[in-house]
């Protein structure tokens, strides 16, 4: 009977750790933009894709948000840019070393865009934006996911549902 139960266990085991490496294997991005993420979570986004989120939206989405940083005089913390078959996947790197290396400097960095985003005349229109967060408006925008990584070690990828 313990070794029926061993067994099992064994067979078990060896499926969770086969599903969760083809997990890994079908991020094609995971290696080449980023390490493979160490911590992943799903999001369920409070408001409606736009009906006009397209992949050109996306596209010039983070082609503002690029240019926004690049205006600045100091040279920017982090890109951001989209992959995908539709750039549907965004993707922020930091630039420099020691920084966003750890689950809580990535969420402060998502802290701090979700507090730009509330300025954006499309937060403004919307009711009860102060509720909403820059994961909302990618949600939006039509992304389905988003991974963030200091470019170095640390990746956290969340998967909008």
């Amino acid at each position: 009977m313990a070794k029926n139960i061993n067994i099992h266990l064994g067979a078990m085991i060896a499926v969770i750790c086969f599903l969760g490496s083809v997990s890994h294997a079908q991020d094609k991005h995971a290696g080449y933009y980023y390490p493979t993420p160490q911590t992943t979570e799903v999001y369920k986004g409070r408001t409606p894709v736009f009906p006009e989120a397209t992949e050109l939206s996306r596209l010039a989405f983070v082609t503002a948000l690029t240019k926004q940083s690049t205006t600045s005089p100091y040279p920017p913390e982090f890109v951001i840019f989209s992959k995908g078959d539709q750039n549907q996947k965004a993707i922020i790197t930091a630039v420099g070393s020691e920084r966003f290396n750890t689950l809580y400097r990535l969420r402060a960095l998502l802290a701090m865009l979700t507090s730009l985003s509330r300025t954006t005349p499309i937060f403004k229109q919307l009711q009860d934006s102060k509720d909403l967060t820059f994961l909302d408006m990618l949600y939006m925008m039509g992304f389905t996911q988003i991974t963030i990584s200091d470019g170095d070690q640390t990746a956290h990828q969340i998967i909008f549902e």
